[in-house]
């Protein structure tokens, strides 16, 4: 099993006991500095006290568990954001209706970016109505696909 794949177990029973969603857990490098960014969320947003429950709880598992081996890290558990990526059907289903923004790796219909209302996901390609009509695109042609507030 892959670390992130360990961190997702070990954080999964700790979000649901909180009542929140794990939306995402990533192992990257930021100004030289090892991040494990662990993002959650739930209806109605999160809290300061989420994540500091979250974090606490789950620093406790990892040192525990040694899931992460001897490697040097910050843990950092915070919210999506108001433009916050979709990643799961679940998040597809839950946003159907609002702006999104996405970004192709490749020009589709000339252009490689794209706003419009999300329609939702049908068969792993996602839907969204734009100003020149219904656009589907495969997930895997897509490199960004997040919430727009404009």
């Amino acid at each position: 099993m892959l670390p992130i794949d360990r961190v997702k177990a070990l954080a999964a029973p700790i979000a649901a006991e909180l009542a929140v969603d794990l939306v995402d857990v990533e192992f990257v490098t930021e100004a030289g500095r090892r991040i494990l960014r662990v993002t959650i969320d739930r209806e109605g947003g999160i809290s300061h006290e989420h994540c500091e429950t979250l974090s606490r709880r789950l620093d406790a598992a990892l040192d525990e568990s040694g899931a992460m081996g001897d490697a040097h890290y910050f843990l950092e558990v915070s919210s999506p954001g108001a433009e916050r990526p979709l990643k799961t059907p679940a998040d597809f289903l839950r946003f159907a209706g609002r702006r999104v923004f996405l970004k192709a790796k490749a020009p589709i219909e000339g252009r490689r970016q794209w706003k419009g209302q999300l329609v939702g996901l049908v068969d792993d390609a996602v839907q969204v109505q734009t100003e020149v009509g219904e656009l589907t695109v495969p997930r895997e042609q897509l490199v960004v696909i997040r919430l727009s507030l404009d």
